[in-house]
């Protein structure tokens, strides 16, 4: 039972120490605050016009790709 708790105890030390270690470098660290946050959220009207937006270069893109990369041969 000892030998058991031993390694139990090393095993959560071991996962401690590195979920500590890596802490500092998750981007979470870096979100920016409330302050920087937009003070202006979209209409229904905007959200629909960018999707669209977003939506007609999904489509366009590949074909552009295309395009440049053979002009480039």
């Amino acid at each position: 039972m000892a030998r058991t708790l031993s390694a139990w105890t090393l095993f959560v030390m071991m996962a401690v120490g590195l979920a500590g270690g890596c802490s500092e470098t998750l981007p979470l660290a870096n979100l920016p605050g409330l302050a920087k946050l937009p003070g202006k959220v979209m209409s229904q009207e905007e959200q629909e016009k960018a999707m669209n937006q977003m939506s007609e270069k999904g489509q366009t893109q590949p074909a552009e790709a295309v395009h440049e990369i053979e002009n480039s041969k």
